[in-house]
């Protein structure tokens, strides 16, 4: 299981909802918790059996003895609707074991009073409606990561920061709006046409959006922006023909068009229009990605690549694979070309935006309510060292936005106009896309041939699958009762990027933009890019999946009851291939008037076929007829499929891009050798590392590092695989006169911070130098520190470089000094600690005396005096080399044992490592 398993039931299948019948006959659903671990808790379907295989059903109940529908009875409720509306007579049969007589009888269907138990009507003339699916929802990548060896599929919610280019970053954070910034999937889209003047390009796209893109005609090679610079290029000397692949990638990130003469200076140099920012702040809150933008952007690679995407400085990331369970509707609207304007009438109607009182059509989104079961995986968080998984469920109802589908389906063939006109569809400006925003009904036959064919595609479908099931031996009655998954198809995803940290109904806080994208069989997974952002701001992104159900409405209706007429006990009927012998006279009426009625439900005399005169006398009617039991209840279940579009949050997240932390710093500690009792340091910013996220001492660096662990989805102990992509720029020394226990001793002693900026340089005009284009700041990566101390006392040193955007970045390690003046004579003392060498260990009963319990000690062959090397005819003090302790072959000394001690009650174990040492005196 790859993916967390969701299992929907609508509330009204779940035992003791409003549909009485269902909980007393069964194929209801419950919660239940497992036997060995009642923290996990599943939904389980009852469905109705056949246990005898004798057709009839068999109901929990012991009101009830067998329920069964004949479906040689089927008939059309209606020939005017789209859907197939049905019903089908239904007989229930009770016995006199639990049922007193005709009176406790009709009380258990109507409701009332029969002795001490009250009933509630158990068949209502209320529709119910049954929908219960499965949908599968990736893993967090968190998750992922914590149970890397599952293999499982996630979706993660990130940022890519590939260069740092100030005057961009001045500019995005200057914009009153983010829909102002440079939107990636138009300026893809925009790749390769030609805004020059003349050009027909300019007849494929709004005037604004051509104003927007060109900077109101200032630049016009808008087309060529992805492209390479190569003058810049050719200055810096670099030739991309003997380039390796890393250098070019480098070189795609800093040396484009885009980045080395768009979004700086072009953007600053070219203001938009009053008018062209009115546009574009409206168009810009809805973009729709249809199925012919999907194609061009990502099938064709043109968006879904890495080498387009990092020509960009930064921008939100979200990878998340496609739901790929069904999607005979969405090649349907993508065969009709008509994707575009499904994207935006969904959007209107789970908006809110569709009001026609002309048409007596009001959509807008419903609230469903389901029990939910979450089926998936989780690290075991009462495990030791080792990290287990374990599977985990839990059963919440929540309530979830719907629209019913055909109803959607008519008002896009009724309503030909566009009632909404904040949005734009990404791609140039064809017949499909302009019926989305038609106003004067210009695109009314496009509109009502693709929506006539959308709606007689699922008529068919649901044909087809009523018949289907019908041939199988599957009648409505088992189906509607039964337990199993019914049709669902992802059609549409929606990324809701809402401005600041969310609280309340996200819906309607702060929504800035809303991409609404068609699903596709031709992607697997997909990755969402927005530049639309400001660095160091918080966004929230909410994904959404937008999913097609095929469920049932149903109801019963003309209830009928029985009343006894007698017992022939030597009569023999013949009900569905079974033979009894004895049965009842009884006869049928109507509880609602009391008078007689025709059965409903009724078959030949072989049991097969259908017989409109079972009892073979002259003056008996419909009303009469043999049973196997003595109380009967027809009623016809009237169903018909139910289709909606149900919206399901995928994931949420709220995050900034941040910069990588900064290097760490290389400390070179030294005396001045003068009388003046200073010290001082070299600091020199190292190369880059894999390091963990570094620790945080300020209420800064508190907030920072838990920004970014959380926009970088790390875990305990990761590394960090990217270095810092602005320069080193502010050096930070701390210092305290005390021994710490922990860097954060160090928080309140910073004593200095250097700037790195080399002051008075200026960059050439019109030269691109360095590693990034156009930049009016340059730096040192070294610098010293000097400061006169006080003489035998003890200073501790913290040293780290931040990068320009005052990132996080590695501590360097922690340097104690002390400058001894030993009567006059003046020398440095520096030592080096590492943060493991300033731990405490707290011991409580750090030994325990076991003597008694086990006694180790050499043999005598390792332990005896061995003289024979020895020459005793020389001194003692000469031939002390010569003896040695044992005789032994293999002598043990120096050498280290391993000894395991496995407990009998427990059978934990315990290893000792032991180490034979000679010592001589």
């Amino acid at each position: 299981m790859t993916q967390k398993e969701y299992k929907f039931v609508n509330s009204t299948l779940m035992s003791g909802s409003s549909d009485v019948f269902r909980t007393a006959i069964g194929g209801y659903w419950r919660s239940v918790a497992r036997e060995t671990d009642s923290t996990f808790v599943e939904l389980e379907g009852t469905p109705l059996s056949d246990s005898d295989s004798d057709g009839w059903l068999d109901p929990e109940t012991s009101l009830f003895t067998a329920i069964n529908n004949n479906d040689d009875l089927i008939e059309n409720t209606s020939d005017e609707v789209v859907y197939p509306s049905r019903k089908i007579p239904v007989r229930i049969l009770g016995d006199s074991d639990t049922v007193k007589n005709d009176k406790h009888w009709e009380i258990i269907f109507t409701g009332g009073t029969f002795g001490d138990e009250t009933y509630v009507p158990i068949l209502p003339d209320t529709v119910f409606e049954k929908t219960h699916f499965i949908y599968n929802l990736p893993y967090s990548k968190r998750e992922e990561k914590e149970m890397s060896d599952l293999g499982l599929s996630s979706i993660q919610i990130s940022y890519e920061y590939n260069s740092f280019l100030p005057p961009y970053e001045t500019y995005a954070k200057s914009q009153r709006s983010e829909l102002l910034i440079p939107n990636y999937y138009l300026f893809t889209d925009l790749q390769g046409r030609d805004f020059s003047e003349g050009s027909v390009d300019l007849e494929l796209y709004d005037d604004q959006i051509i104003s927007y893109a060109t900077r109101e005609g200032q630049y016009e090679g808008v087309g060529g922006l992805y492209k390479l610079n190569t003058v810049a290029l050719a200055q810096i000397g670099f030739d991309k023909t003997e380039a390796s692949p890393a250098q070019l990638q480098e070189k795609n990130k800093r040396y484009t068009n885009l980045t080395t003469t768009y979004l700086t200076p072009a953007l600053q140099q070219y203001p938009l229009s009053s008018s062209t920012i009115q546009y574009i702040e409206n168009k810009m809150k809805n973009i729709y990605l249809d199925a012919n933008a999907l194609d061009r952007l990502y099938v064709q690679k043109r968006a879904d690549s890495s080498w387009s995407r990092k020509k960009f400085p930064f921008y939100v990331k979200i990878d998340f694979p496609l739901d790929h369970y069904g999607s005979t509707f969405a090649n349907v609207f993508k065969e009709e070309q008509y994707t575009a304007r499904f994207l935006k009438v969904l959007k209107e109607a789970f908006m809110g935006e569709i009001d026609n009182p002309a048409l007596n059509m009001s959509i807008a989104p419903g609230s469903t309510a389901y029990d939910v079961s979450d089926h998936h995986q989780i690290v075991d968080p009462t495990d030791g060292e080792i990290p287990l998984t374990i599977d985990t469920s839990t059963v919440t109802e929540s309530d979830y936005n719907t629209i019913d589908f055909e109803k959607l389906l008519f008002y896009m063939y009724n309503n030909y106009k566009s009632v909404s006109d904040d949005g734009i569809c990404i791609g140039e400006n064809t017949n499909d896309r302009l019926a989305c925003f038609d106003t004067t009904g210009a695109y009314r036959h496009f509109n009502n041939i693709a929506a006539t064919e959308v709606i007689e595609t699922l008529t068919e479908n649901l044909q087809n699958q009523d018949d289907q099931k019908l041939a199988d031996g599957v009648t409505p009655l088992s189906e509607i009762y039964d337990d199993m998954g019914q049709y669902v198809e992802t059609l549409v995803y929606r990324v809701q990027k809402v401005g600041g940290t969310p609280s309340g109904d996200s819906r309607a806080q702060n929504t800035l933009q809303n991409y609404w994208f068609m699903n596709t069989e031709d992607l697997d997974d997909f990755t969402f890019i927005d530049t639309q952002v400001k660095y160091g701001v918080d966004y929230t992104y909410n994904v959404y999946a937008y999913i097609l159900t095929i469920g049932r409405k149903y109801k019963f209706s003309n209830l009928l009851l029985t009343s006894q007429l007698g017992y022939d006990e030597d009569h023999t009927i013949i009900e569905d291939l079974v033979i009894t012998r004895g049965a009842w006279g009884v006869e049928f009426y109507d509880p609602t008037t009391g008078e007689t009625a025709d059965q409903l439900y009724y078959t030949d005399g072989d049991g097969l076929d259908p017989d409109p005169d079972p009892i073979d006398n002259t003056y008996a009617t419909l009303s009469q007829t043999w049973l196997s039991a003595p109380y009967a209840a027809d009623a016809y279940l009237e169903y018909e499929y139910y289709s909606k579009i149900t919206e399901i949050p995928i994931y949420s997240k709220t995050l900034k891009i941040l910069d990588n932390p900064a290097n760490a710093t290389n400390v070179f500690p030294y005396q001045h050798s003068n009388a003046s009792n200073k010290i001082g340091f070299g600091l020199y910013y190292d190369t880059f590392s894999e390091e963990s996220i570094p620790e945080a001492l300020s209420s800064t660096d508190v907030s920072l590092r838990a920004a970014y662990a959380n926009a970088n989805d790390l875990i305990e102990d990761e590394k960090i695989l990217l270095e810092s992509v602005s320069r080193a720029r502010f050096v930070e020394i701390y210092r305290i006169a005390y021994k710490p226990t922990s860097r954060t001793d160090f928080a309140a002693g910073l004593i200095s911070t250097i700037d790195l900026k080399i002051s008075n340089y200026k960059t050439p005009e019109n030269i691109f130098t360095g590693q990034t284009a156009p930049h009016s700041t340059y730096t040192y990566t070294n610098t010293f520190f000097d400061e006169k101390i006080r003489t035998n006392q003890d200073y501790y040193y913290l040293f780290r470089i931040l990068n320009e955007q005052r990132s996080l970045a590695q501590w360097s390690d922690i340097y104690k000094v002390n400058l001894v003046d030993d009567g006059g004579f003046i020398y440095s003392l520096f030592d080096t600690f590492f943060e493991s060498d300033l731990e405490e260990d707290t011991f409580v009963t750090p030994s325990k005396d076991i003597k008694k319990l086990i006694h180790l000690q050499p043999s005598e062959w390792h332990m005896s005096l061995n003289t024979e090397e020895a020459d005793f005819n020389e001194t003692a003090q000469s031939q002390l080399g010569n003896v040695f302790a044992g005789s032994a072959d293999d002598l043990i000394w120096g050498k280290t044992f391993k000894v395991r001690l496995t407990s009998k009650k427990t059978g934990k174990k315990i290893d000792l490592n032991i180490t034979y040492n000679l010592n001589r005196e």
